[in-house]
């Protein structure tokens, strides 16, 4: 193999490897809520709530509001604005395994003296009232984190 040969395949393998190097993996967004698995809610007044999802109302991917049903068997009718932060089980089983093993690098870059890391490694999706400037205008949202 010539040199000119040999360059450009050591060229190629570092080039490679710097992409992968500096790749970012991300959990996959959640979609669907589990209507079985237990979910807890923080509201702004800092009530705390465990229970599952009878429905959720989202537009374009933005939660807008919500049933919930708490383990004491009440139903609460939420909006988004209601909620701080949440720990919630998805529907989709794959998810849990994609969050164990694609998550745990990226939790290490996270302020985890907020987060209860044992949801989060147990396949829970934490979501987290954020303000965000959203078409123009600054709004507080529900974001996947």
């Amino acid at each position: 193999m010539d040199m000119k040969k040999l360059q450009i395949l050591v060229t190629l393998i570092l080039m490679t490897g710097s992409f992968y190097g500096f790749a970012q993996a991300y959990l996959p967004a959640v979609y669907e809520f589990s209507s079985e698995k237990s979910s807890v809610l923080t509201l702004k007044n800092g009530t705390v709530l465990e229970g599952t999802f009878n429905q959720v109302d989202q537009a374009n991917g933005i939660i807008k509001s919500f049933s919930f049903k708490t383990v004491a068997g009440e139903t609460v009718q939420l909006k988004e604005e209601d909620v701080l932060n949440m720990y919630v089980a998805n529907s989709n089983t794959n998810y849990a395994e994609k969050a164990r093993t694609i998550g745990k690098d990226n939790m290490k870059a996270w302020d985890k003296s907020k987060l209860d890391m044992k949801k989060i490694s147990n396949g829970n999706t934490y979501f987290e009232q954020v303000e965000v400037d959203f078409r123009g205008k600054k709004r507080n949202m529900l974001l996947q984190l």
